[in-house]
């Protein structure tokens, strides 16, 4: 899994790194008792990056391969974190199977808190969605935003007869060794 895109404030990637794009989907969450400074949140700003071209800030997941999900979940800090930091207004989830045309699969406005430092942001979507990319977009009415993870996740599928789909080249031929491709069924997203 890849994270996509740079949209945040370049002087805060050295104190809130994303070492590989893996920081995001890593599994460390911030302390309990989380401060803004913990090394587990990507730092967003509202004057910065895309968030003042898009009104907000995102973090796109590139999955590698179709999966069907019906379940995100972002952790974000709360005003408990201080230091100009909120939680988000709004949690919207976008997915897509080609980077470029997004459907809204949920969103989410979340009730700030004094009393614990993260958040926990659970959207259900209505339907179950087949995508590559998962797009989460944060809204606040403050400076900051500060996400320590996101999660998508697998929709449980039902018996079913696989369906093939487009074929995915994963190893190119050379004059040294024959190419490997193989096709993904398009509703459950196992190789077939």
């Amino acid at each position: 899994m890849k994270i996509l895109g740079e949209n945040r404030v370049s002087e805060l990637k050295e104190k809130y790194p994303d070492e590989d794009g893996t920081t995001m989907t890593d599994g460390k969450f911030a302390a309990d008792n989380g401060v803004y400074s913990d090394a587990a949140y990507m730092a967003f700003h509202t004057g910065y990056g895309d968030y003042g071209t898009n009104g907000y800030a995102h973090i796109t997941l590139d999955l590698e391969r179709s999966y069907r999900m019906d379940k995100f979940v972002a952790y974000t800090a709360s005003e408990y974190a201080g230091a100009g930091v909120t939680g988000p207004s709004s949690v919207s989830v976008y997915v897509s199977e080609d980077n470029e045309n997004w459907k809204l699969a949920g969103s989410a406005q979340p009730k700030d808190t004094t009393e614990t430092s993260m958040l926990e942001i659970v959207i259900n979507s209505q339907e179950v969605h087949l995508a590559r990319y998962v797009q989460f977009r944060f809204v606040t009415s403050k400076a900051f935003i500060m996400v320590a993870e996101v999660e998508a996740h697998q929709a449980q599928v039902d018996e079913h007869t696989h369906t093939a789909g487009k074929w995915v080249e994963i190893q190119k031929p050379t004059t040294n060794r024959v190419g490997i491709s193989c096709t993904y069924c398009t509703f459950c997203g196992d190789v077939i």
